[in-house]
């Protein structure tokens, strides 16, 4: 079967943080490098780099700092993972996705992969499946998109079969659930611009590029 490349996102120049706190601080940037995105710290009373096209800022924010620069807004109540998609969609310029693809490769160690458009915008790896639940259940609230799908590869049943129930019954009915051939899609040392993947992500990664079979939906 011919597999999709892998397009990971990526972008050029940095993103502002301009933000009062420091725990704020700290966390915003943990996530930006989870993910390979630039940054690039801000002071109020220095001017902005010319790479810097997107700020991250607390509210009441200097307004001279981040003029003509694109801002999304940072409370502290603020959930870093939710501010960093919403960098992510400005960055590609979207109001929304098409489909929102999330590839899961369910096992003792289980690698998940979010795609908009195919286009790889995050990847993560868990050993409880309970946290992989929460968090595809808040990942389809923090990107905006007109049909997402959530694909589960069809290898270790022990882990894919419950992860499916326990899916179905937490997630909207207007998402779909597939079951997909698993396959050939693990090659562990796929890279991208350097980045290397790890065999599980390589594998949730062409599982979410896959069509699969549709589950029907029990709730």
């Amino acid at each position: 079967m011919a597999e999709t490349r892998i397009q990971r996102f990526n972008i050029a120049g940095r993103v502002g943080i301009l933000v009062s706190s420091g725990k704020a601080y700290y966390t915003l940037v943990t996530e930006l490098k989870r993910r390979g995105i630039k940054y690039a710290p801000l002071l109020p009373s220095r001017p902005v780099p010319l790479d810097v096209g997107i700020i991250v800022a607390s509210e009441g924010s200097a307004s001279d700092a981040i003029q003509g620069r694109t801002v999304v807004a940072f409370r502290e109540d603020s959930n870093s993972g939710r501010v960093v998609d919403e960098v992510v969609i400005r960055l590609l310029g979207k109001k929304r996705f098409k489909e929102l693809a999330i590839g899961i490769d369910p096992g003792k160690q289980t690698g998940l992969a979010v795609l908009g458009d195919a286009v790889v915008l995050d990847t993560r790896t868990y050993t409880d499946q309970k946290s992989v639940v929460e968090d595809v259940a808040s990942i389809l609230t923090s990107f905006p998109f007109e049909r997402s799908v959530v694909k589960i590869g069809d290898g270790a049943e022990e882990y894919g079969g419950r992860l499916r129930a326990d899916l179905d019954s937490t997630l909207s009915g207007e998402t779909e659930i597939q079951l997909v051939e698993e396959s050939g899609t693990t090659s562990v040392g796929d890279s991208h611009r350097g980045e290397v993947f790890s065999g599980n992500i390589v594998s949730a990664i062409r599982i979410a590029l896959r069509e699969g079979k549709q589950i029907e939906r029990g709730n």
